[in-house]
C-alpha cells in the first residue's frame, strides 16, 4: 500500500487544501468480482478531516481487498456547499479537486464518490450536481435532509450553519438532495445510489424519507439499514460491504 498527502492551493477556497492519495499497489486476487482499478472520492464527517477514514478503519486494507485507489481531502464543517461566508466547496469537490487530482495523479477513470455523515450528504450532493463524473454514489448514514439538520441541529453548531446559509437561511437547490434527485429524473443522469443508514442512528428517519422520495419519483438506487448507530464501527463494518457492491454493480 502507498498513502500520498500533501497540499495544494485552491482557488476555490482561497487556501493550501490537505489531500490524500490511497494506493492499493498489488490487490489480493478475489474470485467473482470486479477488481479492475476504481477511485473512489471518500468524503468526511461534521468536525472531521480527510485522515478520519485511516485512522478509524480498515481503509487501507479494504482498498487493497477490492482494488480502489482513495481520494480524500479536508472539507471543514462546510456541508460540501458552496458557502455564504467561506469556501466554494460544492464547487472545489465538483470541478476543482478532481481536476488538480488527474494533473498530479494517474488513476483509474472508474470513478465513484461516497461518505459518510455530513459526507453522506455531500456524495449525494456532489454526485448529483456532477453526475456525468461519477458511475455510483455511496452514502454512509448520510444527512440527506440539510434543511432537517439546519432547524435542528443534530449536534451541529448555529455558527457552522449560519455559515453556509446565511442569515436568510436561504436553502439552495444545490443543496436539496430531494430536489436534486428529481432533477436528475429529469436530465436522465442518474448515477446509482446506494443508501446505507444504521437502525439506531439520529438520521434513520431521515435516510427513510430519502428512501420512499426516491422510490415514488423512480430513481436508481438501493437502500440498506442495518443494526447500528452513527459511529464508526458501523462504518468500518459498512465500508467493504460497499466497495463489494461497486465492484459487482453493472454501471
Amino acid at each position: 500500500m502507498s498513502v500520498f498527502t500533501g497540499e495544494f492551493t485552491s482557488k476555490e477556497l482561497n487556501r493550501n487544501v490537505v489531500v490524500r492519495v490511497v494506493y492499493p499497489d498489488s490487490p489480493f486476487d478475489l474470485e467473482q468480482l470486479d477488481t479492475c482499478p476504481k477511485t473512489m472520492y471518500l468524503l468526511h464527517g461534521y468536525t472531521g478531516s480527510s485522515g478520519d477514514w485511516i485512522r478509524f478503519t480498515r481503509l487501507e486494507y479494504f482498498a487493497r481487498l477490492y482494488n480502489f485507489h482513495v481520494v480524500m481531502a479536508d472539507a471543514g464543517n462546510s456541508f460540501y456547499s458552496n458557502m455564504v461566508y467561506g469556501g466554494q466547496y460544492l464547487h472545489f469537490f465538483g470541478e476543482e479537486l478532481p481536476s488538480e487530482i488527474n494533473k498530479k495523479f494517474k488513476l483509474p477513470e472508474k470513478t465513484f464518490i461516497c461518505g459518510q455523515s455530513m459526507g453522506g450528504h455531500g456524495c449525494v450532493k456532489v454526485g448529483l450536481n456532477y453526475p456525468d463524473n461519477y458511475k455510483a454514489i455511496g452514502c454512509l448514514s448520510g444527512a440527506v435532509r440539510f434543511q432537517s439538520i439546519a432547524e435542528n441541529h443534530h449536534g451541529t453548531s448555529a455558527r457552522d450553519i449560519g455559515a453556509v446559509l446565511g442569515e436568510n437561511m436561504e436553502f439552495k437547490e444545490e443543496n436539496d438532495c430531494f430536489k436534486l434527485a428529481e432533477k436528475a429524473m429529469d436530465t436522465g443522469k442518474k448515477p446509482y445510489l446506494f443508501q446505507i443508514c444504521g437502525t439506531e442512528d439520529f438520521l434513520y428517519e431521515d435516510n427513510v424519507k430519502f428512501d420512499l422520495h426516491l422510490k415514488e419519483i423512480g430513481y436508481p438506487h438501493e437502500f440498506v439499514a442495518a443494526p447500528g448507530a452513527h459511529l464508526w464501527s458501523f462504518w468500518e463494518q459498512q465500508m467493504p460491504e460497499l466497495m463489494k457492491k461497486l465492484c459487482t454493480g453493472n454501471f
